[in-house]
C-alpha cells in the first residue's frame, strides 16, 4: 500500500490514499511507500526507520503578503476652474460639486486628504 501525507485540503487523486501529516503518530503497518508533499521530517524518519520507501515533494514557499507594503495615501488638491470656481482632484477625477472660493476648496482638500 502506498500512502500520501499531506496537509491539502482539495484536489485529492481517489486513487490514492492521504493521510494528514499533522495528525502523524507513528508508522502504519502494511505501507510499502510513503510521498512526503512539504516539509515532514518525522513522518519521513519514522517510516524510513521502518524500511520503507519514503518519496519527498518539496512544495514552494509561500509568497510574502503585499499587505507589507505601506498604503499610497491618496492626495486631494484644489483647482480654479472657470468663473472664480474651485474643484478638488483626486487621481485625476474632479470630485464633487464647485468651491466658490480658494480658501473652502483648499481647506475641504486637507481635510479629506488627512481622512485618508
Amino acid at each position: 500500500m502506498e500512502l500520501v501525507y499531506t496537509s491539502q485540503k482539495s484536489n485529492f487523486d481517489p486513487a490514492k490514499r492521504y493521510r494528514n501529516p499533522e495528525y502523524f503518530e507513528r508508522p502504519e503497518a502494511g505501507v510499502a511507500k510513503v510521498t512526503l508533499i512539504g516539509d515532514w521530517p518525522a513522518v519521513a524518519e519514522a517510516y524510513k526507520a521502518a524500511n520503507v520507501e519514503v518519496a519527498i515533494v518539496k512544495t514552494a514557499k509561500p509568497k510574502k503578503a503585499a499587505a507589507n507594503k505601506p498604503a499610497v495615501k491618496r492626495i486631494i488638491t484644489a483647482a480654479e476652474v472657470a468663473d472664480g470656481k474651485w474643484v478638488l482632484n483626486a487621481d485625476g477625477k474632479v470630485l464633487g460639486d464647485p468651491f466658490d472660493s480658494q480658501d473652502l476648496a483648499e481647506a475641504e482638500a486637507k481635510r479629506l486628504t488627512e481622512a485618508e
